[in-house]
């Protein structure tokens, strides 16, 4: 039972709550805010390309890279959206270039440097353990110009243990049927998420087919980021709480973090 393999094609539909446009507005203010304002982004589990398609849009060149061959399937089936009106980076910047890449964000390669590194939508929280996030922070080491800038988000073990908890979620819809069950395991601080989908079926829609899928995510402290990060040489600039500036603490759901690579 692979990840993002069925789910990957009602991902989106199901993950319609997540705050996608607050999101993008402050990932493209950092990079600015860091100087990013033009060249090479790389995208670490870019998944069906929502981010990486508003970075193009902003004129950045992506590269997207996940994992999962069915995500990156259906990104590819998104062609380039256009922005009706009220976005000013859409108005004022030529379309950039999306590459899709399907690699392993702990051993991925890109033949040339870019000028930043970001992940999203806690796609870290899937690396399991110290040693694969450094090989991670490695990586975007090797990749970044000097002076780049990484960013990436995680969910924090309070996330994990006081707000999402051990909770059932049952979702309807029209064509599919979710239902998410969680399970925390607070001494190795692994969330398991247990799905199991019911999808209309493409020839006769009074039938749903059932796919399960097992997902594990890990909440690491701010600590073992910190300092992992300064083991891979990068220097360790701010957490934020998500969405603003406030520095993160011990109640903070979701962290994230701008690292850089010293000139």
């Amino acid at each position: 039972m692979d990840e993002y393999t069925a789910f990957a094609y009602i991902y989106d539909e199901f993950m319609d709550n997540i705050p996608y446009e607050e999101c993008s507005v402050y990932l493209k203010a950092l990079l600015k805010e860091y100087g990013i304002t033009e060249g090479t982004v790389a995208e670490l589990g870019c998944g069906t390309g929502t981010i990486t398609r508003v970075l193009a849009r902003a004129g950045y060149d992506v590269v997207g890279i996940d994992l999962s061959e069915d995500m990156l399937t259906r990104a590819q089936s998104y062609e380039y959206e256009t922005d009706e009106g009220g976005d000013d980076d859409a108005r004022e910047h030529e379309q950039g270039v999306i590459i899709y890449s399907h690699q392993d964000m702990r051993e991925f390669t890109i033949p040339y440097k870019v000028n930043a590194v970001v992940s999203i939508s806690d796609s870290m929280n899937y690396v399991r353990n110290r040693e694969d996030l450094l090989k991670v922070f490695h990586r975007v080491y090797e990749c970044l110009e000097d002076g780049g800038i990484l960013i990436f988000d995680l969910k924090t073990d309070h996330f994990f243990k006081k707000v999402l908890g051990n909770k059932t979620i049952t979702d309807i819809r029209d064509e599919a049927v979710l239902i998410w069950e969680n399970e925390y395991d607070e001494n190795k601080r692994d969330n398991t998420y247990y799905l199991t989908m019911f999808i209309e079926d493409d020839e006769n829609e009074e039938l749903y087919n059932r796919y399960e899928e097992i997902h594990v995510q890990h909440a690491f402290t701010k600590d073992e980021v910190e300092n992992t990060l300064r083991a891979a040489g990068l220097e360790p600039l701010y957490a934020y709480e998500a969405f603003g500036r406030i520095i993160a603490n011990q109640t903070s759901e979701r962290i994230y973090y701008i690292a850089r690579k010293k000139r």
